[in-house]
């Protein structure tokens, strides 16, 4: 028998590709029809009646853009990954040459992840198998633990959404085939996944090495409910159960400072060397926000059982597998001083919001964010931080303040840090900042056109061009040239003088004042075309039927009557709505029907269901987070079908954009707040630091306490 490598496997897999693909395609037509045991809900019938006859009518197309994905694809896989997000060839909204996730990029990247999710719910244990498999056989490659198996569902889930890009279906539509293909899919890789695991039951693998350790990298952590002021309950715990075991610990003052010293000599914890010599303690500085105690109201005097407690709770912080070596060698240079704080200040006990334990959670969590191609930024910070912890510990008196300024200074670091780095991405800024002030002069604009045509009467294709087209071009204008620019005034002159142009004319006045505008009113169109790039086919029309217009007006002699006071049609004009007099008039120029070839296909996205909580309460919870984010934070995303982790370096002034920075050199990854929100809901995208690692400490010695 032949050896069985990952090359072998995947080819096992390619030779079945053609049967494959066919089997998704019936799949997924057997749930669109309502032929597979799992029954659409009645609020499905109509989305997957519609699905069902497109995907009907490109069912070739389909099966032959899936066997290409997956001979292009899955060999791919078998390489060593390329790290940064520059090399993902996703389709994304473009702004200039600013590539930006929008609302719609992020619904599917949530399909892409309830696709990876149902694949591997559908193969759990022949999955876990084909893992084990791939992960000895790469030992010592560059492959990581989560890249190492080429079949793995994140593939398929990905080549079957770029499968679906090969057809001609609107955006909304292809996220909602997407999550009913997934099931088809899943079903059909059980039994390959089944077949490849008795593949390899027939193989020895006693000879493979075994797998290096990894390099250290952030660990997935498990969401673990955290409880207010448990760092004070922890307290009450220790102290109750010294007095169930009849143990009275001596209390400790400010003046015992000897004692202490002695008392964590005797539990194996060394002042720092570079330690000074004891001097009188300085007035304490209280710049810092107040604390607020919790309900008792006077703070206990610290004992020798609360030090040890403290000692126990440094040292699970210093045990925290996120930290790298060196934050954690930083870090324990600070344990006698916290130590010496919580005899100055006994709030340190009841606090987790005190400056001693903001200053740690600072340092940790943004020490956790940088990665093996982050290196010199991360030196940097390290280095900085070194210098904070050298001043800290050695103070034989420290007190809150001085972590208050440390912490100040952290954060001030941080926010230079993430400026510099704006500096280098200003490009993508200022792309972000015109679209920012696009979407505000549009806003404003296409509201004083509508009030314009209220009580106009015009044809269908002239309302849709100035409220869609010539509103694109009016706010194009003002971001290129400003508000108060000689290019704008006549294009916002130019609505009143379009919509007088195609009125009866009541004088020989007028109709001589028609003429001698006409040639400026053109010159003023094409300017506004030009701006926004408008088809030539588009224009053509447009111009066509107003030379139409102002033809017959210049024939016809003045009607003194006056014009009509309400909308209608005029009588002179065919009305009828063309295509894209309705997609301008609701300026949609990328709308749900617009790119696709079969209309009853292409249905608005069915929501995903991406919580329990009620939608106005959501929403709100979303949007306090995202006015909670703050330059120099570090998120964990789900992004163009990958994870990666980034630092949020800047937010527009609206909170409509926010760019991270790219992984190992890659561009900035540029959000809306639409697509943030969405990643956000499905569990996508999470700051690092949503559980500090004080708060971990603590969990982890009230869960070893209910043991």
């Amino acid at each position: 028998m032949p050896p069985i490598t990952p090359q072998s496997l995947v080819e096992s897999v390619l030779s079945q590709a053609p049967q494959l693909a066919r089997d998704v395609l019936d799949g997924t037509l057997a749930r669109l029809e309502g032929r597979h045991q799992v029954k659409p809900r009645d609020t499905e019938l109509a989305l997957y009646f519609n699905l069902a006859e497109a995907l009907r009518r490109l069912r070739e197309p389909f099966v032959l853009a899936l066997q290409e994905r997956m001979v292009l694809e899955l060999p791919a896989a078998l390489q060593a990954p390329p790290t940064g997000l520059a090399h993902r060839p996703k389709p994304m909204v473009m702004l200039d040459e600013l590539s930006l996730v929008d609302e719609q990029q992020a619904l599917e990247d949530v399909a892409v992840a309830a696709a990876i999710r149902t694949i591997q719910e559908a193969a759990r244990l022949s999955l876990q198998q084909l893992d084990t498999m791939f992960e000895a056989m790469r030992a010592g490659t560059a492959f990581s633990k989560r890249d190492a198996n080429p079949l793995r569902p994140a593939v398929f889930a990905r080549l079957l959404c770029h499968s679906l890009h090969a057809l001609t279906l609107a955006p909304a539509a292809r996220v909602a085939l997407l999550r009913v293909a997934a099931e088809a899919m899943a079903e059909v890789l059980e039994p390959i996944y089944a077949g490849l695991c008795a593949q390899v039951n027939e193989t020895d693998f006693t000879s493979l090495p075994a797998a290096p350790a990894a390099e250290p990298s952030m660990p997935i952590r498990d969401e673990v409910p955290t409880v207010p002021h448990t760092l004070d309950n922890l307290l009450r715990r220790m102290q109750q159960r010294a007095a169930e075991e009849s143990t009275h610990p001596t209390p400790l003052s400010a003046d015992a400072l000897p004692s202490l010293d002695t008392l964590l000599a005797s539990m194996g914890i060394a002042a720092d060397d570079k330690a000074a010599e004891p001097r009188p303690p300085p007035e304490l500085n209280r710049d810092f926000p107040p604390i607020t105690p919790d309900a008792a109201t006077d703070d206990p005097v610290p004992s020798t059982g609360a030090v040890e407690l403290l000692s126990r709770v440094y040292d699970k912080i210093l045990d925290d597998p996120i930290l790298l070596p060196e934050v954690r060698n930083l870090l324990s240079r600070l344990q006698v001083s916290v130590l010496r704080v919580a005899v100055e200040d006994p709030q340190l006990l009841s606090q987790q919001e005190h400056p001693t334990w903001q200053f740690i959670n600072c340092v940790a969590s943004h020490s956790t964010g940088f990665n093996q191609g982050d290196r010199d930024r991360l030196q940097a910070f390290l280095a900085f931080v070194e210098g904070l912890v050298q001043r800290v510990a050695a103070e034989h008196h420290p007190h809150a303040s001085l972590y208050w300024e440390a912490l100040q200074e952290t954060q001030q670091f941080i926010e230079t840090s993430a400026r510099q780095t704006v500096a280098r991405t200003q490009n993508t800024i200022e792309m972000l900042e015109r679209a920012q002030q696009r979407e505000k002069w549009h806003g404003i604009l296409r509201q004083q056109v509508r009030e314009q045509l209220s009580q106009a009467v015009v044809s269908t294709t002239v309302r849709g061009f100035l409220e869609g087209p010539w509103v694109n071009a009016m706010a194009e204008a003002m971001v290129r040239f400003g508000p108060q620019a000689a290019q704008v005034q006549p294009m916002i002159d130019l609505v009143d003088d379009l919509l007088w142009s195609v009125q009866p004319l009541r004088h020989a006045e007028e109709r001589e004042q028609l003429r001698e505008m006409l040639p400026t009113l053109t010159a003023r169109l094409q300017f506004g075309f030009d701006l926004i790039n408008w088809p030539d086919s588009r224009r053509a029309e447009l111009l066509d039927e107003l030379m139409d217009r102002h033809s017959k007006l210049l024939r016809l002699p003045p009607d003194p009557r006056p014009a009509p006071s309400k909308m209608g049609s005029l009588a002179d004009e065919d009305t009828t709505p063309s295509v894209h007099d309705t997609m301008d008039s609701l300026g949609a120029s990328s709308s749900f029907w617009s790119d696709s070839m079969v209309d009853r296909g292409t249905l608005p996205t069915v929501p995903v269901p991406l919580a329990t909580q009620d939608e106005a309460q959501l929403q709100a919870t979303l949007e306090a987070w995202q006015r909670s984010l703050k330059p120099g934070s570090w998120c964990h995303m789900f992004v163009q079908s990958q994870w990666t982790t980034a630092q949020l370096t800047w937010i527009s002034d609206s909170r409509n954009y926010f760019v991270f920075s790219g992984e190992h050199g890659a561009p900035p990854q540029s959000l809306t707040r639409g697509a943030l929100l969405q990643l956000r809901a499905a569990g996508l995208l999470t700051e690092l630091e949503d559980r500090n690692l004080v708060q971990r400490a603590v969990d982890t010695m009230m869960q070893d306490l209910n043991q």
